[in-house]
């Protein structure tokens, strides 16, 4: 399965650094705003995703702070 996950463009390199730890093949496309993308990842297993996901959003959150 595939699902595209939207992201304010500064979070790009820790979902794309964090889903290629945990072996995620993904694609990075434009999204709906200059400062906005959308990493299209395929995956298996939508709960280890959400870990996944989860884990990119509290380390974005860290480095915001």
């Amino acid at each position: 399965m595939k699902v595209a996950i939207g992201i304010d463009d500064w979070k790009q390199r820790i979902f794309e650094d964090i889903l290629t730890d945990y072996g995620y093949e993904y694609e990075v496309r434009e999204g709906l705003t200059a400062d906005m993308r959308f990493i299209f990842v395929q995956f298996d297993d939508a709960a280890k995703l959400k870990r996944v996901v989860e884990k990119c959003q509290r380390k974005a959150a860290e480095l915001k702070n």
